[in-house]
């Protein structure tokens, strides 16, 4: 689950920097998350890795970001991992 300021904490969207959105899928025991593009292309997913103790983002094919969106995925993946620390 993602704490984001000015979010509920189960909204099935989540503003994820400027230009893309991530969508909740409800999975056990961790969340899953889409990826999408403000209109709507899906880009990827935001999941748990368990060798790495911490959520990544998986590209499709091909995917090119900007630095600005990298950014962006980077701060929502650190608010995973930290909503993920906080509920140990």
């Amino acid at each position: 689950m993602v704490m984001i300021v000015g979010a509920e904490k189960r909204d099935a969207r989540v503003r994820v920097g400027k230009h893309m959105y991530a969508e909740r899928l409800d999975c056990a025991p961790r969340d899953v998350y889409t990826i999408h593009a403000t209109d709507g292309f899906l880009l990827g997913y935001a999941e748990w890795y368990p060798r790495w103790r911490g959520y990544v983002f998986r590209p499709d094919s091909g995917l090119v970001m900007s630095w600005d969106c990298c950014l962006a995925m980077s701060r929502f993946l650190e608010g995973c991992n930290a909503a993920e620390r906080g509920l140990r």
